[in-house]
């Protein structure tokens, strides 16, 4: 209801990025909420992806644990003290 009718087609495949394009203001100032929202995007993503990371690396750490792996995965890194083999 927001994004006038003559235009919303146009923006049928990225609502949000229409709508941010449609608020009522100047043009500058709509297109730096436009690329303030892709940002915060980017950094919700950046966010999932770390925890994906995270996740995969306490996995198999478990798995080395338990034996299927060998304890060549769990050697620490002579500087950092992570297990840089896991993490590769």
């Amino acid at each position: 209801m927001i994004i006038p009718d003559n235009v919303r087609e146009n923006s049928t495949e990225n609502l949000i990025g229409g709508l941010s394009m449609h608020l009522v203001g100047r043009f500058p100032v709509r297109l730096a909420f436009h690329v303030f929202r892709r940002v915060v995007g980017v950094l919700i993503l950046a966010g999932a992806v770390n925890t994906r990371i995270v996740a995969r690396t306490e996995c198999s750490t478990a798995v080395s644990e338990d034996g299927v792996l060998t304890d060549w995965f769990r050697h620490p890194h002579s500087r950092f003290g992570t297990t840089h083999r896991i993490i590769t």
